[in-house]
């Protein structure tokens, strides 16, 4: 099941210091089980808070056990799918499928019922389309 922190925030070294800190600290903030309200926007790129390009981040940590954090910029409201595929190319789940707001984004996968290798994850918002691959390793 993936998650999605509804961290909102500033500053970006303040948001990595709770998910990389410890352990206890990630816990807390990262596994909040309902992302159907809202996401999380960073005041970045042109001053007011909205992107300029479409960015999909690499996953960190990458390799990671079993939860890693997916980032992705929008400039635009539009339909999002975030989906993650095995090396055979079956999709293994859709992350977000939904309408989301113009902004910086991060969701947080749990691949606790997944095996060990390697997977991709995809996005597709409005035209802009993008793959990265991250490693499962347990």
């Amino acid at each position: 099941m993936a998650f999605l922190s509804l961290a909102n925030y500033r500053k970006k070294g303040r948001i990595r210091q709770l998910f990389c800190q410890d352990t206890v600290a990630c816990k807390a903030v990262e596994l909040i089980p309902d992302y159907s309200e809202s996401c999380p926007v960073e005041d970045s790129h042109d001053g007011i808070g909205i992107p300029k390009n479409f960015v999909l981040y690499q996953n960190y940590p990458n390799p990671f056990n079993p939860i890693t954090k997916i980032a992705f910029d929008l400039p635009k409201e539009c339909d999002v799918d975030l989906s993650v595929y095995n090396v055979l190319g079956q999709k293994v789940e859709t992350v977000i499928g939904r309408k989301l707001v113009a902004g910086h984004h991060e969701v947080v996968w749990n691949a606790e019922s997944a095996p060990s290798g390697v997977y991709f994850y995809t996005i597709t918002a409005g035209e802009f389309s993008a793959m990265r691959k991250m490693i499962l390793m347990k």
